[in-house]
C-alpha cells in the first residue's frame, strides 16, 4: 500500500497536480513549475505541528496545494471519431454537419449536384432543328434515417442501417432533370434523339407524348443503349455480343413502307422506327429505317436496349412487359409546348430491399446507375476503441460493476447487496460497507464516498474511508484509499470542531479544498463538504448528490439510489440549491405547502417530479405547517425495470454532450429473479434509442443511442449488461454514387496537459539542499533565522540580528547561489507571517516587502 502522509491538512497538494486550465491559481507561482519540472520547497530546520516551526510548515503546505495546480504532463489522448473517407461516391455529411445514429440522411445535404457526382448529374443538351435544349440534373434527398433493428424482420440479427422505406410518398430521394427550355418530345424532330440522364444514354421513343388527352398522359419513353448496329438488308448475319452473350442477328430487308424485318438467333418480325420488341429474348429497338430502291434496304438497330415509360403520376415502367417499378412515382412538368420537369422519386419496392447496411447498399431501380451505401457507426459498435462498463451479478445477493477510469485504471467493485434472506438491494458493497453519495453523509470506517469539487470534474475520486483513528486525539487522523489506483491519502485531524481539538480539517486532493470533521458525538464516522461557502460542518451554496467520476472514454459514472440530502428541512419560503447529473436542481417552498422543482410546483402530491437537463428526478416529501421534510431524492421510476428495486439502486453513465448539445445518459440498475436472486436489469436510456433481440439468441437484446453508445443485455443466468462507449459522438456516414467504397482513418490521437502526479519528494530541509548542484528552482520558506539558505541570500543588513521588516518580505533572486536557478524567499518576521505571505503566494504575488 503506498502511504502519503499530509501534514497539517495542506502536504496532500504535494503528491498529486491539477491542470493549467483549472486556472485557479495566479500566474507568479506558475512561473516556477514548468510542466513536470517541479521546484524544490525548502524548510529551515525540523518542524512538527507541535513546534514553533508549525506555521512554516503550514505556509510552505499551502504553497505546495497551490503549486499542485501547475504540474502537468503531457499524454496523449484519443481525438475525435476516426475519419471515413468516400470514394467513388459523395459523403452525405459536410465538415460541419456529420450524421449520427438517428439523424436523417438530408440533414447536412438536401440536394446533389453535379458538383457532388460528375458523371452521374452531368449537365447535358440535345439540339433539334438546330436549337439546343440543355438540362440540369440533381438528386434531392429524402428524410430517411438511420435506424438500429432487424429491418421489419429482414435481418436475422438487428443491425444499424439506412431506412429506405417502402413509401413513394417518403422517398429516400426524387431524380431531377429540369430543361432550360420546354422540350417537345411528341415531335417527330424529337424523338430520336439522345438524352444523358442519371449516367446512362438513352433516345427518346416514339410513343413519347408531351400533353395529348391532358396532363395524365404526359409520357417519356426511353431507350437505353445497347449494341447499336447499322445493318444492310439481306447482308447476312452477324455476330452481336450482348451482357456477355453472343446472339446472331441480320436484316432481312425493308419493305417500301418502313417496315424492316429483323431476325435474332432464327427468330424473326417487323419493325417500324421508333418501334421496340424482343426477339430471340433480345430486346430490340428500331432507331431508324431506310428503304431504299434497287436494294434491300437500310436499318440502325439497338440490340439489348433497356425500355422506360415515364408517365406522370405513374409508376416508373420497364421493359417490353411495361412491367412497374414498384413505390416509384413520376412527376412531369410542362404544357402542349413540351417537358419543363421530369422527377421521378424513389422508394424500395419491398421490405426485402427497404434498407442499407454496412455490407448491403441500396442499388436504384430506375436508372441502374448509383447506389446509397452506408458504413455503418464509426467507431463500430463493439469496437476495441470503445471503452467498456460491465453490470453483472456475483453469486446470488450482489451485483457489481467493472469500468475504467479516465487515467487508466480498471477496477471490478461489489455495488448492490442484498441479504439472503430477504430480497432488499442496498447501495453496498457488504451488509455493512455502505456508498455515499450525497454531500454531508455521515461516513463510517470502511465505507465508500464519492467525492468532487464539482459534477463533471477531472478531480472526482472514489474513496473508501480505509481508516479513523485517535478522533480528539494530537494523532487523530483518517485515510482515504483511492478505489481504482489503491493509493492512500493520510489526513491528520488537527483543527477544533465544535469546541473540541483534533476534530477536523480543511486538506487538498489534485489542488481541490475539501472539508473533513468527526461525526459528534461518537466520532465513529467522518463527513466531506466542499464547494463555495462550504466548511468542515456544513454544505454551501449548494449540495453535491450523485457526485460524477470520469472514466476512460470521457463518460461519466455515478452510483445511485434513493439518496436522502444533507440538507432535508425546507421552510416555508426557503430556497435548496442542489448539484445532479444533468444541471442544478432549485427545490423551494412557498404558501400553503406548495412545493417548487424547478419552478414547477406541486400541491397535491408526496411526492415532486421534475427534470434536470435530461434525467427526471422525483422528490418525495413530507408536509407540515412549518414546510417540507425531504425524504428521498431519486431518478424517476421509468430509468428501473422492476419494483423489486425498492431503493433504486444502480449506475448511472452520463453521457458527453452530442451533436445536439445534450447530455444523455445510461441507467444500469438491479432487478431480481423468481428465485429472489440477484439480477442485472434491463438498461434504460434519457434520449432516444433502438433495440433489438438477437434472432440468434433471444435472450440477448442490444441498444443504441444517439450518441452511439451501445449497450448488449443478456437476461440468460441473472444477467450481465455491457455498455460500448465511444469516445466521441459516433459518426453515421452515408454515401452515394456509381460504387462508394470507405475508407476509415485511424483514431485521430494528440496530446494534452494533464494533472502530474508527483511521485518525487518535492519539501527538503535546508541542510539537504546542495547549493553547489542545484538543477531546480527553491522556494525558501521562513527567515533568516530560521533558514540557513535565506541567510546566505539576503544582504548583511537583512539578517537575523538586525531584521529591518514589520511582517517580512517576498523576494525573487534570478540567479540563487550563481546556479542558474530562481529561489522565491517567503520570509515572515513572525511564524504567523510566514504563513500570512505563503497566502499572498497562492494567489501570484512574487515581489513583497513591509
Amino acid at each position: 500500500m503506498k502511504i502519503k502522509r499530509v501534514l497539517a491538512g495542506g502536504l496532500a497538494a504535494l503528491a498529486t497536480g491539477a491542470t493549467l486550465a483549472f486556472g485557479t491559481f495566479a500566474a507568479g507561482l506558475g512561473d516556477y513549475v514548468s510542466g513536470s519540472n517541479v521546484p524544490t520547497i525548502v524548510i529551515g530546520a525540523p518542524a512538527s505541528p507541535s513546534s514553533s516551526f508549525a506555521l512554516d510548515v503550514i505556509g510552505a503546505a499551502d504553497i505546495a496545494a497551490a503549486m499542485a495546480g501547475y504540474a502537468t504532463t503531457t499524454v496523449s489522448v484519443s481525438g475525435a471519431a476516426a475519419s471515413v473517407g468516400v470514394s467513388n461516391g459523395v459523403d452525405l455529411s459536410t465538415t460541419t454537419t456529420k450524421l449520427y445514429m438517428g439523424s436523417l440522411i438530408d440533414e447536412a445535404k438536401s440536394t446533389l449536384t453535379a458538383q457532388d457526382l460528375p458523371t452521374i448529374l452531368k449537365s447535358g443538351q440535345t439540339t433539334v432543328s438546330g436549337i439546343a435544349y440543355k438540362y440540369d440534373q440533381y438528386i434531392n434527398l429524402g428524410s430517411r434515417q438511420v435506424k438500429f433493428d432487424k429491418a421489419n424482420a429482414e435481418l436475422n440479427d438487428p443491425a444499424v442501417y439506412v431506412n429506405i422505406g417502402t413509401s413513394e410518398n417518403a422517398p429516400v430521394y426524387n431524380t431531377t432533370v429540369v430543361f432550360n427550355k420546354a422540350l417537345n418530345v411528341s415531335s417527330s424532330s424529337v424523338q430520336g434523339k439522345k438524352l444523358s440522364m442519371f449516367g446512362s444514354d438513352f433516345t427518346i421513343g416514339a410513343q413519347s407524348d408531351v400533353y395529348t388527352g391532358g396532363g395524365a398522359n404526359q409520357k417519356l419513353e426511353l431507350f437505353g443503349y445497347g449494341s447499336s448496329l447499322l445493318l444492310e438488308g439481306g447482308a447476312g448475319a452477324q455476330t452481336v455480343s450482348i451482357a456477355g452473350v453472343d446472339h446472331e442477328v441480320e436484316l432481312s430487308f425493308v419493305t417500301s413502307d418502313g417496315q424492316a424485318y429483323v431476325i435474332v438467333d432464327g427468330e424473326g418480325d417487323s419493325f417500324t422506327a421508333g418501334q421496340s420488341g424482343v426477339l430471340g429474348g433480345v430486346n430490340i429497338y428500331m432507331k431508324n429505317v431506310w428503304p431504299i430502291s434497287n436494294t434491300l434496304g437500310r436499318a440502325e438497330i439497338s440490340f439489348g436496349s433497356s425500355k422506360l415509360i415515364l408517365q406522370h403520376a405513374n409508376n416508373v415502367k420497364v421493359g417490353e412487359s411495361e412491367t412497374q417499378i414498384d413505390n416509384t412515382q413520376v412527376f412531369i412538368t410542362g404544357d402542349h409546348s413540351g417537358i419543363s420537369t421530369l422527377v421521378v422519386s424513389v422508394a424500395a419496392a419491398d421490405s426485402a430491399t427497404a434498407f442499407a447496411t454496412k455490407d448491403t447498399p441500396f442499388t436504384d431501380p430506375v436508372w441502374g446507375t448509383f447506389k446509397v451505401a452506408f458504413n455503418g457507426l464509426t467507431p463500430e459498435p463493439l469496437s476495441a476503441a470503445r471503452d467498456t462498463v460491465t453490470v453483472d451479478n456475483s453469486g446470488t445477493t450482489a451485483a457489481t460493476v467493472k469500468m475504467t477510469d479516465y487515467r487508466g485504471n480498471e477496477k471490478t467493485m461489489t455495488f448492490a447487496y442484498t441479504p439472503s434472506t430477504s430480497f432488499n438491494p442496498g447501495l453496498n458493497e457488504t451488509a455493512n460497507r455502505m456508498y455515499h453519495v450525497s454531500e454531508g453523509e455521515a461516513v463510517s470506517k470502511n465505507e465508500y464516498v464519492l467525492l468532487t469539487p464539482s459534477q463533471e470534474s477531472e478531480f472526482s475520486h472514489l474513496y473508501q474511508l480505509s481508516g479513523l483513528s485517535s478522533v480528539g486525539s494530537a494523532s487523530a487522523s483518517i485515510q482515504l484509499t483511492d478505489v481504482f489506483t489503491g493509493d492512500t491519502t493520510t489526513v491528520y485531524l488537527t483543527d477544533t470542531v465544535s469546541g473540541s481539538v483534533y476534530q477536523g480539517k480543511d486538506f487538498y486532493i489534485d489542488g481541490q479544498t475539501y472539508h473533513v470533521a468527526a461525526v459528534q458525538p461518537m466520532n465513529s464516522s467522518v463527513r466531506f463538504y466542499w464547494g463555495g461557502g462550504s466548511s468542515q460542518t456544513s454544505i454551501g451554496t449548494q449540495e453535491t448528490v450523485f457526485p460524477l467520476i470520469k472514466l476512460k472514454g470521457g463518460e461519466f459514472f455515478s452510483f445511485v439510489k434513493a439518496a436522502t440530502p444533507s440538507d432535508t428541512a425546507l421552510g416555508i419560503g426557503e430556497v435548496d440549491l442542489y448539484e445532479l447529473p444533468g444541471g442544478q436542481l432549485n427545490l423551494s417552498t412557498g404558501a400553503g405547502e406548495s412545493v417548487f422543482f424547478n419552478g414547477v410546483a406541486n400541491t397535491t402530491n408526496y411526492y415532486v417530479a421534475g427534470a434536470v437537463g435530461q434525467i427526471t428526478y422525483n422528490v418525495s416529501f413530507t408536509m407540515a405547517a412549518s414546510g417540507v421534510t425531504l425524504n428521498a431524492l431519486k431518478l424517476a421510476d421509468t430509468y428501473y425495470s422492476s419494483v423489486a428495486n425498492s431503493n433504486y439502486v444502480g449506475v448511472l453513465i452520463y453521457e458527453e454532450e452530442n451533436n445536439a448539445s445534450v447530455e444523455n445518459a445510461v441507467v444500469l440498475s438491479i432487478s431480481k429473479d423468481s428465485s429472489d436472486y440477484m439480477t442485472a436489469a434491463i438498461p434504460k436510456f434519457t434520449g432516444a434509442s433502438w433495440s433489438d433481440t438477437l434472432g440468434s439468441d433471444t435472450s440477448v437484446t442490444h441498444y443504441v443511442n444517439d450518441f452511439g453508445t451501445y449497450v448488449t443485455y443478456d437476461s440468460d443466468s441473472q444477467g450481465v449488461v455491457k455498455v460500448y462507449y465511444p469516445n466521441t459522438q459516433a459518426v453515421a456516414t452515408v454515401a452515394m454514387g456509381a460504387n462508394p467504397t470507405f475508407s476509415v482513418g485511424d483514431v485521430s490521437t494528440g496530446t494534452v496537459e494533464t494533472a502530474l502526479k508527483i511521485t518525487s519528494p518535492v519539501a527538503k530541509l535546508a541542510s539537504e539542499v546542495s547549493t553547489s548542484a542545484l538543477t531546480k528552482d527553491l522556494i525558501l520558506i521562513g527567515g533568516p533565522c530560521a533558514n540557513s539558505l535565506v541567510a546566505q541570500l539576503l544582504g548583511s543588513d537583512e539578517q537575523c540580528d538586525n531584521w529591518p521588516y514589520t511582517t517580512g518580505i517576498i523576494k525573487e533572486v534570478s540567479n540563487a547561489f550563481n546556479s542558474g536557478q530562481k529561489a522565491l524567499i517567503v520570509a515572515g518576521t513572525q511564524a504567523t507571517d510566514t504563513r500570512s505571505l505563503a497566502a499572498k503566494v497562492m494567489t501570484g504575488t512574487t515581489s513583497y516587502s513591509n
